[in-house]
């Protein structure tokens, strides 16, 4: 099925979904896995004096990162690689797919306010229209989100208790009208 997987990763608590997904897929399809770290150079922080300084430590930082995901996925006994790319995120996510021929981009998915994600956009939306290939995003479990399985469980268990009630009360008043 899938056979070569692109991960954008960034270590976050999204980023650890994409991974936990991404390694299961892999797994599964004994796919060869390569986890893309992207710098995005039009970040405020780099136009401060010291910007040159701010992209050494932050490659430090994202080197860090790939190094603990390639190391859960070679635990795991995939077949995997890290690179550091820089530029607009969905773009350069789109590009290394494209160059590493992968049939699967997995990117986690950060929530946020709508007016954020006008501010920002939304890096899975973009890689959408630019992928080559199939996408895949990955949504971190939430009880108060309304697919998560904890909240499909409650209601669920709502809505048996509604229906329990509903079936007495009709059992009930067809007993007082036969009375």
């Amino acid at each position: 099925m899938y056979r070569r997987i692109v991960l954008a990763y960034d270590g976050s608590l999204d980023g650890q979904e994409a991974l936990r997904q991404a390694t299961d897929l892999a797994c599964l399809c004994d796919a060869e896995v390569r986890l893309l770290a992207v710098v995005d150079p039009s970040m405020d922080f780099l136009a401060a004096e010291a910007a040159s300084f701010a992209i050494d430590q932050e490659q430090q930082s994202i080197a860090s990162v790939l190094q603990s995901g390639l190391a859960q996925l070679r635990r795991r006994g995939l077949r995997a690689k890290g690179e550091i790319g820089f530029g607009n995120p969905a773009k350069e996510i789109s590009r290394f797919a494209l160059e590493f021929g992968a049939d699967l981009i997995v990117v986690g998915h950060r929530e946020q306010k709508s007016w954020m994600r006008w501010w920002n956009g939304s890096v899975g939306a973009s890689v959408l229209v630019h992928a080559p290939c199939s996408l895949l995003v990955a949504v971190v479990p939430n009880a108060g989100h309304p697919r998560s399985p904890e909240r499909c469980e409650v209601e669920s268990f709502e809505k048996h208790a509604r229906k329990k009630r509903s079936v007495r009360s009709i059992r009930h008043r067809e007993k007082d009208g036969a009375a």
